[in-house]
């Protein structure tokens, strides 16, 4: 049976357009550039300053399948930390042969939101925001009408492309999956697998990127393993970080377990959070990996 699974559409990865961004002119005039390279981050008065954020994303349209089949056109839509500033249609109308290709560029100019709430997210996040694209494509698979969805999301540095706007540069914006291959718990130096009160703990986070570097800011928490309540977050850190596909990097988060224990703390585990995306990791529920509260 051909389905909509015998076209394959990949997306990204994604690039500035030139230039990385169109500006309020009178913003500009107004605003001391030195910021941008300063300690303090000026996020009210670059969100003044930036219109739209000139992106160009590719799109390559494989034929998998052993019949003709048709691309019609992609509507799509653009969520900037989750709320929807821009849409479209691309019409394509390309007939693909089997173990065809079909390549394409979609040039967008993207608005980004202007308020106090776009602002705090950015405060949040280190100054990256979330650019998810979702759509629709319109295919005939042997003549028949078939719909098949698309997204892809990437986190974009907003100081970053301001900053390559002033030196005329384009910016790649990786779009790495981050992953996890390996957590310890150790105790004045050694390993634990069972933690007393008021016990000293680091947690050691051994990372990876694949498919694409990875860049961004990440939450790491250490949560309570409860019973009979919901599990509570108990400690945690940000780290904003750059990690280059197959590199591998060591993250370190130390804290104190609480003087007494509650009778219904099992253990602590930990969770691994975009703030633009979301939960992106949690702990295998099993004891270990998870450490174990012991009195």
């Amino acid at each position: 049976m051909f389905t909509y699974h015998n076209i394959n559409i990949i997306i990204g990865p994604i690039s500035s357009d030139t230039p990385v961004v169109n500006i309020d002119p009178d913003a500009k005039g107004r605003f001391p550039l030195y910021k941008l390279f300063g300690g303090e981050p000026p996020y009210p008065e670059v969100v003044e300053w930036i219109d739209t954020i000139n992106v160009q994303i590719p799109l390559k349209i494989v034929n998998n399948g052993l019949i003709p089949s048709a691309i019609e056109k992609i509507n799509y839509r653009i969520r900037v930390n989750g709320r929807v500033t821009l849409s479209g249609t691309a019409t394509i109308s390309e007939e693909l042969l089997p173990n065809d290709d079909y390549k394409l560029n979609l040039t967008l100019r993207i608005p980004i939101p202007k308020d106090a709430r776009f602002i705090n997210q950015l405060l949040i996040s280190n100054g990256f925001m979330n650019i998810y694209i979702e759509g629709i494509s319109y295919l005939r698979i042997g003549g028949v009408p078939v719909l098949k969805p698309i997204e892809y999301s990437v986190d974009i540095s907003l100081l970053k492309v301001m900053r390559s706007y002033l030196l005329d540069e384009k910016v790649r914006f990786p779009n790495g999956k981050l992953v996890v291959l390996d957590v310890k718990w150790n105790s004045e130096g050694e390993e634990i697998n069972l933690a007393r009160p008021n016990q000293r703990v680091t947690a050691t986070v051994v990372l990876t990127a694949e498919k694409d570097d990875f860049e961004g800011t990440i939450q790491i928490y250490i949560y309570k393993d409860l019973v009979f309540l919901p599990d509570e977050i108990y400690a945690g850190r940000r780290y904003s970080i750059y990690l280059g596909k197959g590199e591998i990097m060591m993250l370190v988060l130390t804290f104190k377990t609480p003087p007494e224990y509650e009778f219904n703390l099992v253990g602590f585990y930990i969770v691994i959070e975009q703030p633009t995306k979301g939960v992106q990791w949690v702990m295998p529920s099993s004891y270990p990996p998870r450490l174990k509260a012991s009195i």
